[in-house]
């Protein structure tokens, strides 16, 4: 890391150098250098933020399947993503689990299920499912379900069904 702050540092400082002292083809010449160190420092973090998991979440329904098998329910929360996991809750009563947002998430660790408008006072009526559970990493899960107050209320009460299973 090091290293690479220090050639950072030195390509920088010698293509201010060469403009300062009227090279300008120096300069260009450093800039490019610059311009390619820049180009491939993005592409290397670009290649290990995909190959990085986002902390053991899970990123597609067909992923949640393979591993868990096909869910007890489906409790769909956006109907245009509702093949998503963006946009639906597997819940697997059996094994006393639901994926949130592709987070695994305990039926025995959740406290509280219910809904709010998030909606700003000017704008359109914006409804959120709030899943608070004790665990002290996550202790509110927010999930948008659109603008319909029924719909959430809707939602709420199936996924409170299967907490008292």
């Amino acid at each position: 890391m090091k290293r690479k702050i220090l050639l950072w540092l030195a390509v920088i400082l010698l293509a201010v150098f060469a403009f300062l002292m009227s090279n300008t083809g120096a300069a260009l010449l450093l800039g490019g250098l610059l311009g390619l160190l820049l180009g491939k420092d993005r592409f290397e973090r670009a290649a290990n933020r995909k190959s990085d998991r986002r902390d053991g979440t899970l990123q597609s329904m067909d992923e949640v399947i393979e591993r868990y098998g096909e869910p007890d329910d489906l409790v769909v929360t956006d109907a245009a993503r509702g093949q998503e996991l963006q946009g639906a809750i597997p819940v697997y009563d059996r094994l006393g689990l639901m994926i949130i947002n592709g987070t695994e998430t305990e039926l025995k660790d959740i406290t509280d299920i219910t809904f709010n408008n998030a909606a700003t006072p000017y704008g359109p009526p914006s409804y959120q499912v709030l899943i608070v559970t004790d665990r002290p990493h996550l202790r509110t899960q927010r999930i948008d379900v659109g603008y319909d107050a029924e719909w959430a209320k809707q939602i709420v009460l199936q996924l409170h069904r299967h907490l008292a299973r």
